[in-house]
């Protein structure tokens, strides 16, 4: 409309903030209704408003004159904190324009406000939830000689007294299973159980020297790594994926546990690292060392390394009775369980893991349908994966 290109930009303006889609529009495009040049405000009005609406408002907006005319746009900070001042003489009153949608700018808080208290109600929810059911956990007292008695108030995989065992009695163990089994929380509790710190390590095929044994700055001060923080002052650490990683680092570790020290090259002042009595290793992957075609970048393992774990392996499966603990809606459960068999039995590379089954619970309890989490979970699969395990026939049972 001719009329609208007669219009100065603030006349503009304020058409454009009495309707909302026009408003949604530039915020979109130009961040804000002051960022809006002409030709953008122009073309929200006339895009978003109709002309009955247009000539409505032209007649009932005066014009308005900007003392403080700029080429340069306002930055958010003065948009939001600094006042327009414009002035129209009717008689001899000032009239103050705010420069702001109040409307908008009232509608925004409302909408922040009521997503903190709706973000704080779901938090509420999880918590009360997880208190719920930690109250019904029976908590293990764990008595091992020599050490301090120690209370884990905490969920146990199955294969937790195994590792615990070759820990304590052979210092290092090797466990295989498949990914979010529980292998590196389980590694943590046995830890605690002992009374030890816990550190590890996600090992891959840039996993570099220095990343195991510290490395040396510019100016010549050593940064100790955390494997050798553990080696010398005791504590267990995780290798995880360890059958991911390349020769060079199981070449350091392999040396590290077959004897009693090992080298540090980047600290100059004590190169040698003794081993702590109370040093343990756990070296955990989801093969035994024999590749995999499952699992992506998993290596074949040297001999001579697998054989420092030869009296000390343990298998760490999916411990349904935890999962049935963790997850206690019965129907996501038998879900989650249909699909983890469907995908086995047709061998589709996914993994249906113990994650899946807490993230499950998690958002089941705060509302979500149990239908709506399996097609966000399915969301990534292809049609052909979908078809070999009759997707819909698990999501019809729901």
């Amino acid at each position: 409309m001719e009329q609208l290109k007669e219009l100065s930009v603030d006349r503009l303006r304020k058409i454009a903030r009495k309707e909302s889609h026009a408003i949604e529009y530039l915020i979109d495009n130009y961040q804000s209704v002051n960022r809006a040049n002409k030709e953008a405000l122009i073309f929200a009005i006339e895009t978003y408003c109709s002309e009955e609406y247009i000539d409505k408002h032209i007649k009932d907006t005066e014009p308005v004159e900007d003392l403080f005319e700029r080429t340069n746009p306002p930055t958010e900070t003065e948009q939001l904190i600094t006042p327009k001042q414009t002035q129209s003489m009717e008689g001899n009153q000032m009239k103050i324009d705010l420069g702001l949608d109040l409307g908008a700018v009232i509608s925004s808080a409302v909408q922040n406000l009521l997503e903190g208290q709706r973000e704080e109600l779901i938090n509420k929810q999880i918590n009360a939830k997880v208190e719920k059911e930690v109250a019904k956990l029976k908590p293990t007292l764990v008595r091992i000689p020599n050490r301090k008695e120690v209370v884990l108030e905490e969920s146990l995989h199955k294969a937790f007294k195994d590792v615990l065992y070759f820990c304590e009695m052979e210092r290092q163990v090797f466990v295989a299973g498949p990914s979010g089994s529980g292998k590196t929380h389980m590694a943590s509790q046995v830890a605690k159980a002992l009374g030890v710190q816990f550190k590890h390590i996600s090992c891959s095929a840039g996993l570099s020297e220095a990343h195991l044994l510290g490395r040396m700055l510019f100016d010549g001060t050593y940064v100790k790594s955390d494997f050798v923080d553990c080696y010398e002052n005791g504590g267990i650490f995780l290798f995880d994926e360890i059958d991911a990683a390349d020769a060079n680092t199981l070449l350091v570790v392999n040396s590290a546990l077959a004897n009693g020290s090992m080298s540090v090259p980047n600290r100059k002042d004590n190169p040698s690292a003794k081993r702590h009595r109370d040093f343990m290793c756990i070296c955990a992957g989801n093969t035994w060392g024999s590749g995999s075609i499952e699992y992506a970048g998993r290596n074949y393992m040297d001999a001579a390394f697998m054989d420092r774990f030869a009296a000390s392996k343990v298998v760490v499966d999916y411990d349904n009775k935890l999962e049935k603990k963790i997850c206690t809606d019965d129907f996501l459960y038998s879900a989650l369980n249909n699909l983890r068999k469907a995908v086995m039995d047709k061998k589709i590379r996914r993994v249906i893991s113990t994650r899946v089954f807490i993230s499950g619970q998690r958002q089941v309890s705060c509302g979500k349908s149990i239908k709506d989490f399996i097609n966000n979970l399915m969301i990534d699969w292809s049609l052909e994966e979908k078809s070999k395990i009759k997707m819909n026939e698990i999501i019809n049972q729901l």
